[in-house]
Protein backbone atom coordinates (compact mmCIF):
# COMPACT_ATOMS: atom_id res chain seq x y z
CA UNK A 1 0.00 0.00 0.00
CA UNK A 2 1.35 3.42 -0.84
CA UNK A 3 2.25 6.07 1.72
CA UNK A 4 -0.49 8.36 0.32
CA UNK A 5 -3.14 5.64 0.70
CA UNK A 6 -1.96 4.94 4.27
CA UNK A 7 -2.06 8.65 5.04
CA UNK A 8 -5.54 9.04 3.53
CA UNK A 9 -6.97 6.04 5.39
CA UNK A 10 -5.44 7.28 8.66
CA UNK A 11 -6.95 10.76 8.23
CA UNK A 12 -10.37 9.19 7.58
CA UNK A 13 -10.15 7.08 10.75
CA UNK A 14 -8.99 9.86 13.09
CA UNK A 15 -11.75 11.15 15.35
CA UNK A 16 -10.66 14.72 16.04
CA UNK A 17 -9.22 17.62 14.10
CA UNK A 18 -6.53 18.00 16.77
CA UNK A 19 -5.19 14.53 16.06
CA UNK A 20 -5.20 15.25 12.33
CA UNK A 21 -3.19 18.43 12.85
CA UNK A 22 -0.71 16.62 15.10
CA UNK A 23 -0.34 13.82 12.55
CA UNK A 24 0.26 16.28 9.69
CA UNK A 25 2.85 18.17 11.81
CA UNK A 26 4.68 14.91 12.52
CA UNK A 27 4.52 13.91 8.85
CA UNK A 28 5.95 17.28 7.75
CA UNK A 29 8.75 17.05 10.33
CA UNK A 30 9.64 13.53 9.21
CA UNK A 31 9.57 14.59 5.56
CA UNK A 32 11.89 17.52 6.35
CA UNK A 33 14.20 15.13 8.19
CA UNK A 34 14.24 12.71 5.25
CA UNK A 35 15.03 15.52 2.82
CA UNK A 36 17.78 16.85 5.09
CA UNK A 37 19.35 13.43 5.50
CA UNK A 38 19.05 12.75 1.76
CA UNK A 39 20.69 16.02 0.73
CA UNK A 40 23.41 15.92 3.39
CA UNK A 41 24.51 12.41 2.53
CA UNK A 42 22.77 9.81 4.64
CA UNK A 43 25.14 7.13 5.87
CA UNK A 44 28.18 9.35 5.48
CA UNK A 45 30.16 11.23 8.09
CA UNK A 46 28.81 14.61 9.14
CA UNK A 47 30.64 17.79 8.15
CA UNK A 48 34.06 17.33 9.70
CA UNK A 49 36.50 20.01 10.73
CA UNK A 50 40.02 18.87 11.52
CA UNK A 51 40.82 15.19 11.73
CA UNK A 52 37.97 12.92 10.69
CA UNK A 53 36.67 10.70 13.50
CA UNK A 54 36.65 7.01 12.63
CA UNK A 55 33.35 5.08 12.58
CA UNK A 56 33.94 3.51 16.01
CA UNK A 57 34.53 6.91 17.66
CA UNK A 58 31.51 8.40 15.92
CA UNK A 59 29.31 5.52 17.17
CA UNK A 60 30.64 6.01 20.73
CA UNK A 61 29.81 9.71 20.61
CA UNK A 62 26.33 8.96 19.21
CA UNK A 63 25.68 6.57 22.10
CA UNK A 64 27.05 8.93 24.79
CA UNK A 65 25.16 11.95 23.39
CA UNK A 66 21.97 9.86 23.07
CA UNK A 67 21.59 10.63 19.37
CA UNK A 68 18.21 9.17 18.45
CA UNK A 69 16.96 7.90 15.12
CA UNK A 70 15.35 11.26 14.27
CA UNK A 71 18.43 13.24 15.29
CA UNK A 72 21.15 14.26 12.89
CA UNK A 73 24.81 14.96 13.64
CA UNK A 74 25.56 18.18 11.77
CA UNK A 75 29.27 18.50 12.47
CA UNK A 76 32.24 17.19 14.41
CA UNK A 77 35.57 18.87 15.09
CA UNK A 78 38.39 17.03 16.80
CA UNK A 79 41.23 19.54 16.22
CA UNK A 80 40.25 23.21 16.51
CA UNK A 81 39.44 23.42 20.25
CA UNK A 82 42.75 21.85 21.29
CA UNK A 83 43.44 19.90 24.52
CA UNK A 84 41.98 16.74 22.94
CA UNK A 85 38.48 18.23 22.97
CA UNK A 86 35.93 17.07 20.40
CA UNK A 87 32.99 19.25 19.35
CA UNK A 88 29.74 17.47 18.43
CA UNK A 89 26.82 19.46 16.93
CA UNK A 90 23.43 17.72 16.82
CA UNK A 91 20.10 18.75 15.28
CA UNK A 92 17.13 17.23 17.07
CA UNK A 93 13.73 17.05 15.38
CA UNK A 94 10.64 18.01 17.36
CA UNK A 95 7.09 17.94 16.04
CA UNK A 96 7.40 21.40 14.51
CA UNK A 97 11.05 22.46 14.30
CA UNK A 98 14.75 21.67 14.46
CA UNK A 99 16.60 22.25 17.73
CA UNK A 100 20.36 22.39 18.25
CA UNK A 101 22.47 20.68 20.92
CA UNK A 102 26.20 21.41 21.15
CA UNK A 103 28.52 19.12 23.11
CA UNK A 104 32.23 19.02 23.90
CA UNK A 105 33.87 15.74 24.86
CA UNK A 106 37.39 14.69 25.72
CA UNK A 107 38.88 11.26 25.21
CA UNK A 108 38.70 9.15 28.36
CA UNK A 109 40.29 5.68 28.32
CA UNK A 110 38.71 3.92 25.31
CA UNK A 111 35.68 6.23 25.12
CA UNK A 112 34.74 9.90 25.68
CA UNK A 113 33.85 11.99 28.71
CA UNK A 114 31.37 14.89 28.54
CA UNK A 115 32.95 18.27 29.36
CA UNK A 116 30.23 20.72 28.40
CA UNK A 117 26.96 21.10 26.51
CA UNK A 118 24.46 23.77 25.62
CA UNK A 119 21.01 23.36 24.16
CA UNK A 120 19.57 20.48 26.13
CA UNK A 121 16.86 21.68 28.45
CA UNK A 122 16.70 25.14 26.88
CA UNK A 123 13.09 25.85 25.95
CA UNK A 124 12.49 22.12 26.63
CA UNK A 125 13.86 21.10 23.22
CA UNK A 126 17.21 22.86 22.89
CA UNK A 127 18.13 25.97 20.98
CA UNK A 128 15.35 25.96 18.42
CA UNK A 129 15.16 27.14 14.83
CA UNK A 130 12.72 29.76 13.55
CA UNK A 131 11.24 28.23 10.40
CA UNK A 132 11.52 31.40 8.34
CA UNK A 133 15.28 31.76 8.96
CA UNK A 134 18.33 29.80 7.75
CA UNK A 135 19.45 26.80 9.79
CA UNK A 136 21.24 27.42 13.05
CA UNK A 137 24.61 25.82 13.65
CA UNK A 138 27.72 25.91 15.79
CA UNK A 139 31.42 25.44 15.20
CA UNK A 140 34.77 25.69 16.89
CA UNK A 141 36.27 28.96 15.68
CA UNK A 142 39.61 28.80 17.46
CA UNK A 143 41.53 27.18 20.28
CA UNK A 144 39.08 26.98 23.20
CA UNK A 145 36.40 28.99 21.36
CA UNK A 146 32.93 27.98 20.13
CA UNK A 147 30.43 30.12 18.21
CA UNK A 148 26.70 29.42 17.88
CA UNK A 149 25.12 31.02 14.83
CA UNK A 150 21.46 31.68 15.59
CA UNK A 151 19.36 33.52 13.00
CA UNK A 152 16.52 35.40 14.73
CA UNK A 153 13.36 36.70 13.04
CA UNK A 154 12.82 40.41 13.75
CA UNK A 155 10.46 42.66 11.84
CA UNK A 156 9.99 40.15 9.04
CA UNK A 157 13.73 39.65 8.38
CA UNK A 158 16.29 37.26 9.80
CA UNK A 159 19.14 38.82 11.74
CA UNK A 160 22.32 36.94 12.57
CA UNK A 161 22.86 36.46 16.27
CA UNK A 162 26.13 34.91 17.45
CA UNK A 163 26.76 33.50 20.93
CA UNK A 164 30.43 32.89 21.69
CA UNK A 165 31.79 30.60 24.38
CA UNK A 166 35.38 30.48 25.63
CA UNK A 167 37.23 27.79 27.60
CA UNK A 168 38.15 29.10 31.09
CA UNK A 169 40.26 26.13 32.13
CA UNK A 170 37.32 24.12 33.54
CA UNK A 171 34.35 24.73 31.24
CA UNK A 172 33.11 26.91 28.40
CA UNK A 173 31.57 30.21 29.49
CA UNK A 174 29.48 32.69 27.52
CA UNK A 175 31.60 35.63 26.37
CA UNK A 176 30.23 39.11 27.04
CA UNK A 177 29.87 41.16 23.87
Amino acid sequence: MSVIADFDSYLCSVETIGRKVLYVQRLVTLLALLLTVTFTGSGQHPRTYGTKLDDADLRKLQRIADVGSLDHIIATDSDTLGRGQVLLVIARATRTQWCLDVHVYTRHKDSFKSLWSVGEGMEENGICHEAECPDLTAQAVGRGEIALFLPVLRGGTCEDHVKSYRWDGRTFVLKAH
